[in-house]
């Protein structure tokens, strides 16, 4: 009977520990599968104050960036005051032209006072974004120095002029050169 016993607790305790295997790899296959991000959107209208600190009564300029999604492809047009206003950099649909990786946004950004056009790299990072210009990627017709900020970090705005104009970017032909028939 003892025996009998014992390979009824034996038994009983390769079950338990069979079951307990068992649960140890599903936590683990749980918890090793990857997680999905939301993805980023960069749609919106997304704006910095540019301020020369070294001169805090000129009054600030602005970089504000107008951008549509659609996919991974990214649309728009920016506009850029230095601080004091003595620069302005104003743009049309469609010189701001980008992809998005799933991670990040990769721009194309024309500078409409020379026909130059930069690389940019664009983070969305809580509810910022993330600027850095990585270079000119096509020289303009003159060497006037960049006024698109190097790096920022622009914050969305709902502001109703920003959004009244972003509105209008929705319904212009902002397109890559592919899209337009």
């Amino acid at each position: 009977m003892a025996s009998g016993n014992h390979r009824t607790g034996s038994s009983a305790r390769l079950q338990v520990g069979a079951l307990l295997a068992l649960c140890a790899g599903m936590v683990a296959c749980a918890s090793s599968q990857p997680v999905q991000a939301a993805k980023a959107d960069f749609n919106g209208v997304w704006s910095v104050k540019l301020c020369d600190e070294a001169n805090p009564q000129l009054q600030c300029g602005s970089f504000d960036l107008y951008l549509t999604q659609n996919g991974d492809r990214i649309c728009g047009d920016h506009f850029v005051a230095t601080p004091g206003l003595s620069r302005l950099d104003e743009s049309d649909p469609g010189t701001v032209l980008g992809t998005f990786n799933g991670k990040s946004a990769i721009l194309l950004i024309k500078r409409t006072r020379n026909n130059a056009w930069y690389l940019a790299k664009g983070e969305i990072s809580g509810t910022d974004l993330v600027w850095r210009r990585v270079g000119m990627a096509v020289a303009g017709v003159d060497d006037e120095p960049p006024i698109i900020p190097k790096e920022s970090t622009l914050s969305q705005t709902t502001a109703p002029e920003y959004i009244k104009h972003l509105k209008e970017l929705e319904s212009a032909p902002c397109q890559w050169a592919d899209q337009q028939g």
